[in-house]
């Protein structure tokens, strides 16, 4: 349990039995690997390794908070689709789908100095009052809500938003 304070990992997590983090931050060099639950609360899961690192989220029931990435690797979604309840951010290297679907509950942020690699993927911005900044190509970008809404793209010098497959915006009866 990760209630409030930071934890660092030069290296790897394996979970394969119940890691909550309340609010406080982790912060690893290595891949993640989850068979068990993950309880997320409101921290920060950063990503700062130097190479590959491989994110196994153990299936959308163990959702994420936020998730930063901020080094020069790549980070490679691996068998499990992924669910951040509020903001992703990209920030240097390289964040990669493998074609699976992401759903983003509140702001994205890809840096114009990082890269995302979409593959085949759905990215699903479920949440309100969501942003999306930075510089992405998506495959499928999809904002479905039950009320109506807004969604903000904030284009600055650099910034492009590009969707290369489908396009989706509705409002759910």
């Amino acid at each position: 349990d990760v209630s409030s304070c930071a934890l660092n990992i030069s290296g790897d997590i394996t979970n394969t039995g119940t890691l909550r983090t309340g609010t406080g931050s982790i912060t690893l060099t290595g891949d993640w690997i989850s068979s068990g639950s993950f309880v997320s609360g409101t921290g920060t899961v950063t990503f700062n390794g130097s190479g590959v690192q491989v994110l196994n989220t153990g299936g959308l029931v163990n959702a994420f908070y936020n998730i930063t990435h901020n080094a020069a690797g790549t980070i490679q979604l691996a068998t499990d689709p992924i669910d951040i309840n509020n903001n992703f951010t990209n920030s240097a290297g390289t964040f990669t789908t493998n074609n699976l679907n992401m759903t983003v509950g509140k702001d994205w942020n890809n840096d114009p100095a990082a890269t995302f690699t979409a593959g085949t993927s759905t990215v699903t911005f479920d949440g309100a009052n969501q942003s999306i900044l930075g510089s992405t190509t998506f495959y499928n970008f999809s904002k479905i809500t039950t009320s109506a809404d807004n969604l903000y793209f904030f284009f600055f010098f650099t910034y492009l938003q590009l969707v290369t497959h489908s396009f989706t915006m509705q409002v759910a009866s």
